[in-house]
C-alpha cells in the first residue's frame, strides 16, 4: 500500500492549476458530514432498532442480518425519508463543507460527488452566494452525460428532499447503468480525493472498474485507521492503480490542512462576516424610489450603511469606539490573528512575539489560553521537523515552546503530553537517562490534569520501556507494563498501545530468557493485529518474538509460526528489508537445527532480498558461517567491515563465529580491522 501526504497532494493540485489542467474530483462519504450532526450508519442502525423495534420485518432478522441496507428495506419509503430528514434538518454546516466550498469556488476542485443525502455542501456554497449546477442520479430521466459542468455537485444516492433516496439494494440498482458512463466522462486527467467514505456500498464496485487513476487517487482514512479489507484489496493494494493512502486526519482537519497548504485565505464568512453579508445584500436589486416602496428602500439603505460601519469597526479597525467597546474589539481582532496563525501553521518568531506583547497588554485569560495553544502548535511543528531530521537542537527548541505554552495555560494536559513526547525523543537520540526521567514528570503532570488520558499513559509507557532497555532494568519494564495496561483500559482499541506493550514484554523476555513472557508478548501482538490487520510492524515484531522463543526451546514448530508472521509482514509491506532480513535469520536457525541445506538456501534467498531493499549484508555472512562455508562467510564479512556496517568487537561476541576463532583467515581479518579502527 502506497502512502502519500497532504503536502504532496497540494503540490500536485497547485501545479495542475498553474498549467490550466483539470482539477480534482472530491468524493464525500458519511464521515464528511459526521461533525455536522449527521450520524454514521452504525448510529442510524441503533436508532432504527429503537424506534421501529415493533416492526415485524425487523423482528424476523437475526443479529448478523441487521445491517443498514436490510433494516432500511424493512421500512417504508416514507419512514426512511422521515428518519433521514430528522437528522438532516438538525444538521449544521461543518468545517469540511465550508473549506471544500471555497476550493470549489476558487477552481481548486472541479466536482464534488457525494453518496450522502444531506444538503451541507449546497448550504456551505450558499454562504459564499454560490449556487452550483446540481445533479441527482436518482432522477435518471433528468440526466445526460453531456450535462455535467465543472464546479458542480453530484448526488449519487439522491437528495433528502427528492423523490428517491437510494438505501436498499433494489433502490441502488436504479443507478447501476448511469453511474459508470458519468464517472468515466469526468475522470480523465483528474486526481480523485475520497473523504469520509467507507467503500461499503454498491458505488465502490464502479470506482474499482474505472481502471488506473493516471493522476492519482487519494484515500483519506480516519486518523490512523486502516480502510476495510475490500478497499485495500480492490483498490489501494492493487497493482498499477496509482492509489495512495493519506493518514492522520479526520475530514475537518484534512480540509483545514489542505486549505493551508494551498495557501488559501480563511473563508470570508469566517474571516470577514460583515463583508460576506455586504456581498449578499449587493445581490438585492435596487428598490424603486416610489412612495409605496419608500420604507423598504430606506430600510435597505440603513442596513447597508450599518454593515459598512461594522466592516470599518470590526474588520478594518478604522473607527474608534468608546473604551469598553474598543477593548472588546481589540480582543476580537487579536483572537482572529492568533487563530489564523494556528490554522495556517504560520510560526514566524517576530510576528508571534508581537502577539505576545499585545496579549500582555490586554491581560485576558481567554487570550492567554489561545496564546498557549499557539505555542503548543508551534512546538508540535518544530517537533515534527526535529523527528524528520533527528536534530537535537530542534527538539530543544520544541520543548521551549511547550514550556511557554504551559506558563500561559498550566491546565493543558495536551501541552504536558506533547512536551513529554519531545523530551522522550531527545532522550532516545542522546541515550540520556536524565532526559527520560524529565519526560516521566511531564507525562505524570498530563495525567494529573486528565486522569483518563490514554495518550499520556501510552507515551509514558514508551519512555519507561526505552529507559528499561537502555539500563537492562527489569523493574522499569514492569512499570512500563502498568502504563500500557492503563492506556488500553481507557482506549481498548489502541493497536499502538498493545503493539508497544508487546515489544516491551518481548525485551524483558529476552533479558530473562523467560518462556512465559514471550507467550504474553504473543497475546499483545495478536490483539494489536486484530485491531489493525494492516500493520506490518506488528506482524514483524510478533515474528521476532516467536523466533526468539523457538531458538530458546529449539522448537521447529515455533520457527514455522515465525515464518508465517514474517510472510504476512512482507505481504503488507513488500519493501520491508527488516522483515525479509529477520525472516532469513529465523530460517537459518531452523536450517542449522535440522542441518537442512534447502532451508539454508531459503534463508539466503530472504536475506539477499533484504539486501536488495537496503539492508546490510552482515546477516548473510552469518548464514554462510552457520553453513560452515568459511571462504564465503569471510568474504562477505570483510565487505561488511570495510563498509563499517559492523565492528570487530560485535563480531567477536557473536556466537555465529565461534567455529572461526581458530581460523587463520578470520583471525587475520579481525586483526586488520582492529588496527584500522584503532588508527582511525
Amino acid at each position: 500500500m502506497n502512502n502519500s501526504s497532504i503536502e504532496k497532494l497540494a503540490y500536485l493540485i497547485k501545479q495542475a492549476k498553474e498549467k490550466g489542467l483539470p482539477q480534482p474530483i472530491v468524493f464525500l462519504g458519511a464521515g464528511a458530514s459526521r461533525t455536522g450532526g449527521v450520524p454514521l450508519a452504525d448510529e442510524i442502525i441503533n436508532d432504527i432498532l429503537e424506534k421501529y423495534k415493533e416492526n415485524p420485518d425487523i423482528k424476523l432478522l437475526d443479529s448478523k442480518s441487521k445491517t443498514y441496507k436490510n433494516l432500511m428495506a424493512c421500512l417504508t419509503p416514507f419512514e426512511r425519508k422521515e428518519l433521514l430528514n430528522k437528522y438532516i434538518d438538525k444538521a449544521k454546516i461543518n468545517v469540511t463543507h465550508i473549506y471544500l466550498a471555497q476550493l470549489l469556488i476558487e477552481g481548486y476542485v472541479d466536482y464534488v460527488i457525494t453518496v450522502n443525502f444531506d444538503n451541507l455542501m449546497l448550504r456551505a456554497l450558499a454562504l459564499f452566494n454560490n449556487f452550483p449546477p446540481t445533479y441527482d442520479l436518482s432522477n435518471l430521466k433528468d440526466l445526460t452525460t453531456s450535462s455535467f459542468k465543472e464546479g458542480s455537485v453530484v448526488y449519487l444516492h439522491g437528495q433528502h428532499h427528492g423523490l428517491w433516496l437510494l438505501n436498499t439494494d433494489e433502490e441502488m440498482a436504479k443507478v447501476d447503468e448511469v453511474v459508470p458512463p458519468i464517472l468515466n466522462s469526468i475522470k480523465n486527467q483528474r486526481p480523485w480525493i475520497f473523504i469520509g467514505y467507507s467503500g461499503e456500498d454498491p458505488i465502490f464496485k464502479h470506482i474499482t472498474k474505472l481502471g488506473a487513476f493516471a493522476n492519482g487517487l487519494y484515500w483519506v482514512t480516519y486518523y490512523d485507521h486502516s480502510p476495510n479489507d475490500t478497499v485495500c484489496k480492490e483498490l489501494l493494494e492493487k497493482a498499477n492503480m496509482n492509489a495512495f493512502l493519506i493518514k492522520g486526519y479526520d475530514a475537518d482537519s484534512f480540509m483545514l490542512k489542505l486549505n493551508a497548504e494551498l495557501k488559501q485565505p480563511q473563508p470570508i464568512i469566517i474571516e470577514k462576516p460583515f463583508t460576506s453579508l455586504k456581498q449578499t445584500l449587493e445581490n438585492i436589486v435596487d428598490i424603486d424610489d416610489k412612495e409605496h416602496f419608500k420604507g423598504v428602500k430606506e430600510r435597505l439603505v440603513i442596513v447597508k450603511r450599518d454593515v459598512d460601519v461594522a466592516i470599518q469597526r470590526f474588520e478594518v479597525g478604522t473607527i474608534n469606539p468608546n473604551e469598553n467597546v474598543k477593548q472588546e474589539f481589540d480582543i476580537t481582532i487579536l483572537k482572529k490573528r492568533i487563530i489564523d496563525k494556528i490554522i495556517k501553521g504560520d510560526f514566524k518568531a517576530e510576528e508571534i512575539e508581537t502577539l505576545v506583547e499585545l496579549a500582555n497588554n490586554l491581560k485576558k485569560l481567554e487570550i492567554n489560553m489561545l496564546m498557549a495553544e499557539l505555542f503548543n502548535s508551534w512546538g508540535n511543528s518544530i517537533y515534527e521537523l526535529a523527528k524528520l531530521k533527528n536534530d537535537e537542537g530542534l527538539f530543544e527548541q520544541s520543548t521551549e515552546k511547550y514550556k511557554r505554552a504551559s506558563e500561559l495555560n498550566s491546565k493543558s494536559d495536551s501541552t504536558f503530553n506533547n512536551w513529554g513526547i519531545s523530551i522522550y525523543e531527545l532522550a532516545k537520540l542522546k541515550n540520556d537517562e536524565e532526559l527520560y526521567k524529565q519526560s516521566f514528570e511531564k507525562f505524570k503532570r498530563a495525567i494529573e490534569l486528565n486522569p483518563k488520558s490514554d495518550s499520556a499513559f501510552y507515551n509514558w509507557g514508551n519512555s519507561i520501556s526505552e529507559l528499561a532497555k537502555l539500563k537492562n532494568d527489569e523493574g522499569l519494564y514492569g512499570q512500563s507494563f502498568e502504563k500500557y495496561k492503563r492506556a488500553t483500559e481507557f482506549n481498548p482499541k489502541s493497536d499502538s498501545a498493545f503493539y508497544n506493550w508487546g515489544i516491551s514484554i518481548y525485551e524483558l523476555a529476552k533479558l530473562k530468557n523467560d518462556e512465559g513472557l514471550y507467550e504474553q508478548s504473543f497475546e499483545k501482538y495478536k490483539r494489536a493485529t486484530e485491531l489493525n490487520p494492516k500493520d506490518d510492524s506488528a506482524f514483524y515484531s510478533w515474528g521476532n518474538s516467536i523466533s526468539e522463543l523457538a531458538k530458546l526451546k529449539n522448537d521447529e514448530g515455533l520457527y514455522e509460526q515465525s515464518f508465517e508472521k514474517y510472510k504476512r509482514a512482507t505481504e503488507l509491506n513488500p519493501k520491508s528489508d527488516s522483515a525479509f532480513n529477520n525472516w532469513g535469520i529465523s530460517i537459518s536457525e531452523l536450517a542449522k537445527l535440522k542441518n537442512d541445506e534447502e532451508l539454508f538456501e531459503q534463508s539466503i534467498e530472504k536475506t539477499t532480498k533484504a539486501i536488495e531493499l537496503g539492508s546490510g549484508s552482515y546477516n548473510l555472512a552469518c548464514i554462510y558461517a552457520k553453513k560452515n562455508n568459511k571462504s564465503k562467510a569471510i568474504e562477505i564479512l570483510e565487505n561488511c567491515l570495510k563498509k563499517k556496517e559492523i565492528d570487530t568487537t560485535f563480531v567477536a561476541s557473536d556466537d555465529d563465529w565461534k567455529t572461526f576463532l581458530d581460523n587463520s583467515d578470520f583471525i587475520a581479518l579481525m586483526e586488520k580491522y582492529k588496527r584500522d579502527s584503532f588508527n582511525n
